[in-house]
């Protein structure tokens, strides 16, 4: 399944310009310079205390509208005006009486809510799905049998870790099949908070940023990327205190 999954990651390079919102570290993201003025609504998927990318996209288009959403938060970091705030996740928004997706159809969505994207992601019915971009931070997290065990329970406990991820990498490949049904990743930036983990002998970073194109916009003009990545003036450390994850791109190495 592992394998599986990371052969989903598909990276495309595509005839547009990227520029990016949001500060130079974790909570900016890349985004298709030509195409966010399609959208009129930002929708914002855990916020916390850092709405410096909604409020470049406010600056740039001052009609829009920005819809933030944090269940962990009482109220964003700074009020602004075009600011409309909910305290509540990801999930029962991307269903059928959440956001009014017919009346924008173009809307940018961005999420970075630990976790909670992939069952989401999932949970949007396949004629609502209209974003013109999506930006989500990836958790592609896995469990580990715990340490220091007898070999009796070192051989249970990676059993049941076993079962688990088995069932976790199956959420995410179908999530990401999902996705690059509709839409092309035009960029992708590893989170430099966690280390590349190993699992069933790949090696990848487990937090992976990544923006998407809808496929009507992406145009026919397009090819695999071959990087690099990070890029240079667009990508930068989440964490200052330790270098970038380099090298990344692709996830799943042949040979």
């Amino acid at each position: 399944m592992v394998d599986r999954f990371l052969s989903e990651i598909k990276v495309y390079d595509l005839p547009i310009t990227k520029g990016r919102l949001g500060n130079e570290g974790d909570g900016g993201y890349v985004v298709s310079m030509d195409h966010l003025a399609l959208a009129d609504n930002l929708y914002s998927f855990g916020i916390g205390d850092d709405v410096e990318f909604e409020l470049d996209f406010l600056r740039l288009f001052p009609r829009a509208k920005a819809h933030l959403f944090d269940p962990t938060i009482s109220k964003p970091p700074v009020h602004h005006e075009r600011f409309c705030f909910e305290r509540t996740g990801l999930g029962g928004h991307l269903q059928d009486g959440g956001i009014p997706w017919n009346t924008y159809p173009d809307s940018i969505l961005k999420a970075d809510v630990e976790w909670a994207e992939w069952e989401a992601l999932l949970a949007i019915p396949f004629n609502r799905l209209r974003f013109s971009q999506v930006i989500v931070e990836f958790h592609v997290l896995h469990l580990e049998p715990r340490p220091g065990l007898s070999p009796y329970f070192t051989r249970l406990y990676r059993s049941l870790a076993d079962r688990q991820n088995e069932q976790l990498f199956r959420l995410y490949g179908h999530a990401m099949v999902w996705m690059n049904a509709w839409y092309k990743c035009f960029h992708i930036h590893v989170n430099n908070s966690l280390p590349s983990v190993e699992v069933d002998g790949h090696v990848f970073p487990p937090l992976l940023e990544m923006s998407f194109l809808r496929n009507d916009l992406a145009g026919a003009d397009i090819k695999p990327a071959i990087g690099p990545f990070p890029v240079p003036g667009l990508d930068f450390p989440n964490k200052k205190d330790r270098p970038d994850i380099i090298n990344y791109f692709p996830l799943i190495k042949e040979g």
